[in-house]
């Protein structure tokens, strides 16, 4: 949810969500920067609530929309739901507890799944209060977690609930970072993105700009002003776009009106009326015009019934969806490339099997499993390696080429030859 504002008294809104187990201080974390307050010794939270703050970024002012989603097991059915139209999530953990920072992976792996592509991500090492139980498990390194953040291609902030260090900055951070992204000045590698496709089937007549003289008188609609679509004639003898006048009967019959001819105005029989394709194909025979999107820079021309063809197939500006699975996005199609090379949903292959993966389901445990996975000798300096699937079945081969049972074998060779 990145809308602009019309009409209210901020110029964007912008939608985050914050996930993570249970006990990391999210509603804390929320609560600090929502209200500058905290909630230490509030009970877990159930269900979803959200809480709401504008500030200024880039001159703007900027509506967040905070939704603190409960890390207990039994809801993450809930949670998956309120991914959807988030441009910013965090991921939280609890500095003290290890357990929470080894999870980060499982939630990262739902955010990947549920979320938008361009969806800006944070991880966020919160210190928090604490059980004795739960600090005994142990803290989690800094230095790892960065680097599980840098591998991952996520921001990273370590803030406090305890006296509220570095939790304004998370935030801030956060929608600067998102706000540049939508903004961003590189043209060339930014794809704008539509809600929906536009849809070819329009009830009206055909919106086009003809090609010099080809548009002759009676081709036009007089209800929408249009190139005629469905002809359909009155007995009367002029003729209308076959949904316009369904619209146009529907609209008289609730006044419950006699239906006349807008033009001539003579009554008529709605059960009189014709419909000719030959017309219809007479019509759009001989005309030519130009694309829908030539104001956007499309040059293509010919005649009317080819433009289909072209709008699905070539228009380089028509608006079309992603075609990887579980993406639902849509783009022009002159940035298909450029998104097909971004989209988390595209597929990619194991370096080791060649199995394929939709990209953010990489760190999936395939890896802990992948039967080609290359496995490192045990004994300290050997360089030998083979893939998992080989060492049970090789393991005589392995033990006799393996460098270390040679030398132990020529040493053993040598001394039976002194003696």
């Amino acid at each position: 949810m990145a809308k602009a504002s019309q009409g209210k008294d901020f110029d964007h809104l912008y939608k985050l969500v914050l996930v993570g187990d249970c006990g990391t201080g999210k509603t804390d974390l929320v609560s600090r920067f929502a209200h500058n307050e905290s909630n230490v010794n509030e009970q877990s939270r159930i269900g979803v609530d959200f809480k709401t703050r504008s500030i200024k970024a880039a001159g703007k002012t900027i509506k967040t929309q905070i939704w603190d989603t409960t890390g207990e097991e039994r809801f993450r059915t809930i949670t998956k739901a309120y991914y959807r139209g988030a441009v910013g999530v965090f991921i939280v953990y609890n500095v003290s507890v290890q357990k929470t920072f080894e999870n980060v992976q499982r939630w990262l792996y739902d955010v990947r799944e549920y979320s938008r592509p361009e969806v800006v991500l944070m991880l966020v090492g919160n210190q928090t209060v604490v059980e004795d139980s739960a600090a005994k498990e142990g803290s989690v390194n800094t230095k790892e977690a960065q680097e599980f953040a840098k591998q991952n291609h996520l921001m990273f902030m370590e803030t406090s609930t305890l006296d509220g260090s570095n939790v304004e900055l998370a935030f801030i951070s956060m929608v600067q970072k998102i706000y540049e992204k939508q903004n961003k000045l590189e043209k060339d590698d930014e794809v704008e993105l539509f809600q929906a496709p536009e849809n070819l089937e329009d009830q009206r007549g055909y919106e086009f700009d003809t090609v010099g003289d080809s548009r002759r008188r009676g081709h036009e609609c007089a209800f929408c002003n249009m190139i005629i679509k469905q002809f359909t004639e009155l007995p009367c003898g002029h003729g209308f776009c076959g949904s316009c006048l369904e619209t146009w009967e529907l609209k008289e019959d609730e006044g419950n009106k006699p239906i006349s001819c807008i033009l001539c105005k003579k009554e008529y029989d709605v059960t009189k009326k014709h419909t000719s394709n030959f017309i219809d194909r007479q019509i759009t025979a001989d005309l030519e015009v130009y694309c829908k999107k030539k104001d956007e820079g499309c040059k293509w021309s010919g005649f009317i019934v080819d433009f289909e063809g072209h709008y699905k197939n070539e228009c380089q500006f028509a608006i079309i969806q992603c075609e990887f699975d579980g993406c639902e996005l849509y783009f022009k199609r002159k940035d298909k490339k450029i998104h097909d090379k971004n989209c988390v949903k595209r597929i990619v292959q194991c370096p080791h099997c060649k199995q394929e993966f939709q990209f953010f389901k990489l760190n999936n445990p395939h890896f802990g499993e992948c039967d080609q996975f290359p496995v490192d000798c045990l004994n300290e300096g050997c360089e030998v390696n083979l893939p998992r699937i080989e060492i049970p079945t090789n393991l005589a081969l392995l033990y006799s080429l393996h460098p270390f049972y040679v030398f132990q074998y020529a040493d053993q060779l040598e001394e039976d030859l002194d003696d």
